[in-house]
């Protein structure tokens, strides 16, 4: 029989505060900005400012201020200069003002159904203009990831090579790039301290951290301290480069910022993060790729990935559900398993790197990723 998806969708909508008393007198349409310059704003914003906000959980970034002004006046935000978005109020809360950084994205969730199994799924789209939004290919990735694990067993125990899929992959380099941060090496919770210079990966691992691509959807001009953001270098061609640092980590190591100072919040005090990770795209396909495996696993999704790392020791461990991969083909469905290895060991046995690089709603991009010797514990 064939199996019953339900989808649904959502798009995400900045929220604002009720407008304050008295409410600002009527003021004329604001006009478009100038061509960029590289200096954000260039034009009057005029209304009465509400409160001021700072940047949500992971893939929420919705930076700015909220301000009080009539309806039907245009709002614009900026991002790199120019035009990100341009509409009028939000009803009954007057106008949303967004001067940093906003990401834009729908999601769609699913539901299959099949001999009284269920298993869910979820797909995004992603742009920085609304007309980039794409509402099918969000819930096609959905249906897809629902469908897909239908039918999965637990596997036996086994040693084999691992594809990660890019989802999976960026958030790997998330927590990569954690470990990169001056930061960590100062309060002595980095795996790669008093390592520059060595090798520490496979020669075609190079990272980059370049808040400065506007690929990026975590892309932005300054950093967490208003400095201006730059690409900066963290492994090439296996080779450890540097750290990141904000001004403290760099004025404590002896270095200067790089441009990385992070915050949770307006409140809070900056720290240091990866703002837009990229790891170097091969030139294959991920399909060419799991061709040369024989006894594989390709992992579509994890849980527990950020808890199940040690970053001084490099040791994880985490939960995983993917496709089986036999004689270089996609198999069975596979689930409630675990993959564990260590960081230093997944980047010395990186055997491919997949050409289908793609930027996500978090501070990594992502890519197929193949990595030997990696135990699977099952059954």
């Amino acid at each position: 029989s064939q199996p019953t998806i339900a989808t649904t969708a959502a798009t995400t909508t900045p929220t604002t505060m009720a407008a304050v008393a008295p409410p600002p007198k009527p003021v004329k349409a604001i006009p478009a900005p100038p061509s960029a310059t590289g200096a954000g704003f260039q034009w009057p914003v005029r209304g009465n400012v509400i409160s001021g906000y700072g940047a949500k959980a992971e893939g929420l970034r919705n930076d700015g201020i909220n301000i009080a002004a009539p309806a039907g006046s245009p709002v614009h935000a900026v991002e790199n200069g120019v035009v990100a978005y341009a509409g009028n109020e939000l009803r009954g809360f007057g106008n949303l003002l967004l001067i940093k950084h906003s990401n834009g994205y729908v999601s769609a969730y699913a539901l299959a159904e099949e001999n009284a199994e269920t298993q869910t799924g979820f797909g995004f789209s992603l742009g920085r203009y609304p007309g980039e939004l794409d509402v099918s290919v969000a819930a096609a990735d959905a249906a897809e990831r629902a469908t897909r694990l239908l039918g999965a067993v637990k596997p036996s125990t086994a040693r084999l090579t691992v594809v990660l899929d890019p989802w999976v992959t960026a958030q790997l380099l998330g927590i990569i790039g954690h470990t990169l941060t001056g930061e960590a090496v100062l309060k002595g919770r980095s795996l790669f301290a008093e390592r520059m210079g060595e090798e520490v990966a496979m020669s075609s691992i190079t990272l980059l951290d370049n808040a400065t691509n506007p690929d990026a959807f975590t892309a932005s001009m300054v950093d967490g301290e208003g400095l201006a953001t730059r690409a900066t270098p963290l492994i090439s061609d296996g080779v450890l480069q540097g750290f990141l640092h904000n001004s403290y980590s760099g004025r404590r190591s002896g270095t200067a910022s790089t441009g990385s100072a992070v915050r949770g919040g307006f409140k809070g005090a900056p720290g240091v993060g990866a703002q837009a990770l990229v790891l170097s795209p091969g030139t294959r396909t991920q399909a060419e790729l799991i061709s040369d495996i024989d006894d594989g696993f390709l992992v579509q999704e994890v849980a527990g990935l950020h808890s199940g790392v040690n970053p001084v020791s490099g040791d994880f461990s985490t939960g995983a559900e993917g496709l089986r991969i036999r004689n270089g083909e996609i198999a069975e469905p596979i689930r409630e398993v675990t993959i564990a290895s260590t960081l230093q060991r997944l980047l010395q046995d990186v055997q491919g790197i997949g050409n289908d690089l793609e930027f996500l709603p978090m501070s990594a991009a992502g890519v197929s990723l193949v990595v030997a010797d990696v135990t699977m514990s099952g059954g």
